[in-house]
């Protein structure tokens, strides 16, 4: 297995040639039809559409409308994204897409195999949610900056503060992908002939040959019976996840949807919030292009169109030509991951693997943070010089793009008025208030305090955990990490490192729960602490065909 610095090192200089050359041809070549991988991603055109879209969406919505997000962009580094957007005449955006690839590979899949499913649904349900979460403080922070409501004796968003949010939020990521990778190789490798050949058959016959029999519903329906719905909506990302990552390629793994960064401004409410809950609703997959720039058109007049078109290059060194970018990043998690399936896989993943893939979530994280924060900073300045003639027309444009009549039922969606868990309604707005209360550290103010995250975790003995604190009012953010009042940790309460990854235990403690405390190396007076349950790797479910 090759160290973290040697994977980077060998992969950034052959990436980036391949994809420059590639965005030559798609730039120059002839007229043909739209070709969906990285070359188009992360070309001018796509992501000028994406931006442009993406403020249009924030200046004409709310907290609520931006909390929408859907589950297949997080941990998406097993092509799925990619069998999406290749589906012919714009299928994969149809809503039985998913729901149909996943009925059929659950009814492949035995009922061993299915019961890993399910251990690790149940295992990653509050990351899952966990990662929902912690998108509110930096999509708050962001609404607080267009409203002018920032700390005083602030002027603006602190992007070392995003940055670190942003890793922290990305080392999430990294650990739903990398628990998803070990259970889907260990499936993967134990796929029977007569297995292989029926996901090879889906693969040959694509969408149209995806067919879901009542029986075949009954099925699903018997074997997650009674979970809640995130557990279910795992499952069906899992199953659709396995078939994507047997039947693609590293180029599969490594692409991305244009939208896939800076997502944390609206545009997947635009775009989804309609088909949710509808059978077959086809998404409009041209409407960020034309939406995208019908917005820049209305911004002309006064120019406020020039610093959002800017932004395309501004965000290119951290999406790509970079000495460190994201799609290196992305490549070198997927390099990680892959190895789990090929011929010589690590005999000690957790080892090996996952502190590297956490390594280089927590960078993408913070590229990510680059990107959001140039957003934010110029959707924000734009929104606050618009004439209220631009906006009533941009409000009218909203309207009409989220309001109309589907299967007979009129439906509007313009003001969302509910936040969101992925697409699911928070119906307890409560749980909010650790994330949103107070946003202030994010614009670099709170004199001398520490922001320690997540505040909470759950973890099985010898798991890992990635935790982060964010320094605020000091010059010296260094932390001295402490397990039960012990630093750095010992065998019994379990192990921290410099960097904040703590391993726990093999044998829980009584009673199952430490304390994790970052001690200001500035001030040691100032502490912040979280709280680990320890708990037993539970029994497979396992159910009989």
């Amino acid at each position: 297995m090759k160290t973290l610095p040697s994977i980077a090192s060998t992969l950034v200089m052959g990436v980036s040639f391949v994809i420059i050359l590639a965005m030559l041809c798609v730039a120059v070549g002839p007229a043909r039809a739209q070709t969906y991988d990285t070359a188009y991603t992360i070309a001018d055109g796509a992501q000028m559409d994406t931006i442009a879209f993406d403020g249009f969406a924030f200046i004409t919505g709310n907290l609520d409308a931006q909390s929408f997000f859907p589950p297949g962009k997080v941990a998406d580094y097993f092509g799925f994204q990619y069998l999406r957007d290749q589906g012919p005449n714009g299928i994969g955006h149809n809503t039985s897409f998913l729901t149909n690839c996943a009925t059929n590979v659950l009814n492949i899949l035995n009922s061993a195999q299915f019961a890993q499913l399910m251990t690790l649904a149940n295992n990653q349900v509050t990351n899952y949610n966990l990662y929902a979460y912690k998108r509110f403080p930096l999509m708050q922070a962001f609404s607080r900056l267009a409203a002018r409501n920032i700390p005083a004796g602030t002027t603006g968003l602190s992007l070392a503060a995003l940055k670190t949010a942003f890793s922290d939020l990305y080392t999430v990521d990294g650990r739903l992908s990398f628990d998803r990778a070990v259970v889907y190789a260990s499936i993967i490798n134990s796929l029977t002939a007569s297995q292989q050949a029926s996901l090879n058959s889906m693969a040959a016959g694509g969408y149209d040959s995806w067919t879901v029999t009542d029986a075949m519903n009954s099925y699903v329906q018997q074997i997650t019976k009674g979970v809640s719905n995130d557990v279910a909506a795992l499952l069906m990302s899992y199953a659709g996840d396995i078939f994507s990552w047997y039947t693609g390629s590293p180029d599969a793994d490594v692409y991305w949807c244009p939208e896939r960064q800076g997502d944390y401004f609206g545009s997947f409410y635009m775009k989804d919030a309609p088909a949710v809950g509808n059978p077959d609703y086809q998404i409009d997959t041209t409407e960020t292009g034309n939406i995208g720039q019908e917005f820049l058109n209305e911004l002309a007049a006064n120019h406020l169109d020039t610093p959002i078109m800017n932004l395309v290059d501004e965000q290119r060194d951290a999406l790509y030509a970079g000495a460190v970018n994201i799609l290196q990043v992305r490549t070198a998690i997927d390099t990680l991951l892959r190895s789990l399936i090929g011929p010589n896989p690590p005999s000690d993943p957790q080892d090996s693997v996952l502190p590297q893939v956490l390594q280089l979530s927590a960078v993408y994280g913070a590229l990510d943070g680059q990107i959001s924060y140039d957003y934010a900073t110029v959707f924000a300045t734009v929104a606050q010089s618009l004439t209220t003639s631009q906006y009533n027309y941009l409000a009218a444009l909203r309207q009409t793009l989220l309001t109309g009549v589907y299967n007979g039922v009129p439906y509007d969606f313009t003001v969302c008025t509910t936040p969101y868990l992925y697409a699911d309604v928070i119906t307890d707005t409560s749980v909010l208030s650790t994330y949103i209360s107070n946003t202030d550290y994010l614009f670099g103010y709170d004199s001398a305090a520490i922001h320690l995250s997540p505040l909470a975790a759950t973890m099985q003995s010898g798991d890992h955990q990635q935790f982060s604190a964010f320094l605020s009012g000091t010059a010296n953010t260094g932390v001295i990490w402490e397990v039960n009042g012990v630093t750095g940790g010992n065998a019994t309460v379990g192990n921290i490192s410099t960097t904040g990854v703590f391993n726990a235990p093999q044998v829980a403690p009584n009673p199952p729960k430490v304390t994790i405390t970052a001690v200001s190396m500035a001030d040691p007076a100032k502490s912040a602490s979280a709280t680990v349950t320890l708990c037993a790797v539970p029994a497979p479910r396992v159910l009989r065909r």
